[in-house]
């Protein structure tokens, strides 16, 4: 199960050493996952803001009364 090289190091073959390895690799991937998750996230609630204001702006009347993009052709009978 243990055995020594040269310099007194012992060698562990149970692979405990690349289990400690594989889970400090896995460690930062999650870290990694996490802080991408929250950038994207972050990114899609700024698009859908960004998004709503432009259609807010596009389909409603201004306080001055001049109407901007399709509002100006609600209201009209044809």
């Amino acid at each position: 199960m243990y055995e020594y090289d040269s310099s007194g190091i012992v060698n562990d073959y149970n692979g405990f050493t690349t289990f400690i390895v594989i889970q400090y690799i896995l460690s930062l991937f999650r870290y990694k996952l996490v802080i991408f998750i929250m950038i994207f996230r972050g990114f899609l609630m700024t698009a859908t803001v960004l998004q709503h204001l432009k259609l807010h702006k596009l389909f409603t009347f201004s306080a001055h009364g001049e109407s901007t993009g399709a509002a100006r052709d609600r209201g009209k009978l044809e």
